[in-house]
């Protein structure tokens, strides 16, 4: 079973490579709808804040896995809307570079 400790880095992170992402998307990538970035920062804090708070108050196996399936579906939705979000110009470089 997953340590409450070891759940709560392992939202962190996943929470802070999202963020990362986009403010370095919305940085560098001409073309990004900045707004829109921003508006998906904050869903990624706010997701990081209430993930946060149930892992607190887990106590079992099965409330572990119930987390981690949600915040894997909310990660899930969330890099769709990163990507929908990109030119397509960059998406089409980004499959290139997957391939090599």
């Amino acid at each position: 079973m997953s340590s409450k400790r070891s759940t709560k880095k392992q939202i962190r992170y996943v929470c802070g490579d999202l963020a990362a992402e986009c403010i370095l998307a919305k940085t560098f990538i001409p073309g990004v709808d900045e707004q829109a970035m921003a508006k998906i920062v904050v869903e990624i804090a706010q997701l990081q804040e209430s993930e946060l708070k149930k892992a607190s108050i887990a106590s079992n196996k099965q409330a572990f896995h119930a987390i981690n399936s949600e915040f894997n579906r909310s990660v899930s939705e969330i890099v769709k809307k990163m990507n929908s979000i990109l030119p397509q110009e960059q998406k089409d470089l980004n499959k290139k570079l997957a391939k090599k």
